[in-house]
């Protein structure tokens, strides 16, 4: 294991004075690799509020026990006062319709990693449904974190509406969300709410989405209105420049108004990470180098 720890570089983030926000990216199952990525940030910053893109789980070798950490730092920090967040990925949020009873989620999910779900499952013998054992493996608080209180599971089975910022985290000028935001509404940062807050999560059939959207968002010029989207789905050692090269993996910096946080966990064997103060960014990447390329797949 490699851990690597850049500078503070100098950029147009805003945020209030003080406030320290450490942003990480697709860990999917990494857990030999996310909790030395967050122990390091926590001394680096202390204080420094938390906050999770999604995708923890699928195609790695320790989902259950990767989103319990990734569940319980959040609800340890803010037992400490210094607070965290958890978002959906696009695989979370199909990991949740499958608990649901969606078949037809589900054989698409276990197609894209969530075969881990059926072995934790059956592993050991139980009574239970599978959201009854999901939410005791997890424990009571940790589950309420991930579906917020229940409200995702509601919009699942009532076509309930989410309420706002249940799917992206805004502070300052930058917009924490999975996948990214559609440009076309970009020109004021209300519109930019206002598209993030109207999405049926589990409809993996739009691709204009939160969690799932790629070329429009990471290919667009626009500049959000002065904010910054921070996002993980897409990795970023996929994404050819305007030159037609690709960065190098666990290379993560500020592209205009879009810093992409996607290392490619199970195939470049890299989790990344950056915390971000008023004016400055620092990125921080552990690595397996046991890691083998011979894993990669075109990742949903």
């Amino acid at each position: 294991m490699s851990l690597f720890v850049d500078k503070w570089i100098k950029a147009p983030i805003v945020l209030p004075d003080g406030h320290i926000e450490f942003v990480i990216g697709d860990s999917h199952g990494h857990l030999e690799l996310l909790k030395p990525l967050v122990e390091k940030a926590i001394e680096e910053e202390p204080s420094c509020f938390i906050t999770f893109l999604g995708d923890v789980i699928d195609r790695g070798p320790n989902s259950l026990n990767n989103l319990k950490f990734a569940l319980n730092t959040i609800l340890e920090r803010k037992s400490k006062g210094f607070g965290g967040e958890f978002l959906l990925g696009n695989h979370e949020a199909m990991m949740l319709a499958t608990l649901c009873g969606d078949r037809f989620m589900s054989d698409i999910y276990f197609r894209n990693g969530g075969g881990w779900l059926y072995e934790e499952f059956n592993a050991v013998p139980h009574n239970l449904n599978c959201m009854e054992w999901f939410k005791k493996e997890l424990g009571e608080d940790a589950f309420n974190l991930l579906t917020k209180n229940g409200i995702l599971l509601k919009k699942y089975s009532n076509n309930d509406v989410i309420p706002d910022g249940m799917l992206y985290r805004h502070i300052g000028n930058l917009f924490l969300v999975h996948a990214g935001v559609n440009p076309d509404f970009s020109h004021s940062t209300s519109r930019i709410k206002e598209w993030l807050n109207h999405f049926d999560i589990f409809n993996i059939n739009e691709e204009d989405h939160p969690l799932w959207i790629r070329g429009p968002f990471i290919y667009s010029k626009c500049n959000f209105d002065n904010n910054i989207i921070v996002h993980g789905h897409t990795f970023e050692c996929k994404i050819m420049n305007d030159r037609f090269e690709k960065k190098k993996p666990g290379h993560h910096c500020l592209e205009g108004n879009r810093f992409g946080l996607d290392a490619g966990s199970f195939y470049t064997g890299y989790v990344a990470g950056v915390l971000f103060k008023n004016g400055y960014y620092k990125v921080i990447n552990q690595l397996n180098k046991k890691t083998s390329p011979d894993t990669y797949a075109l990742a949903i």
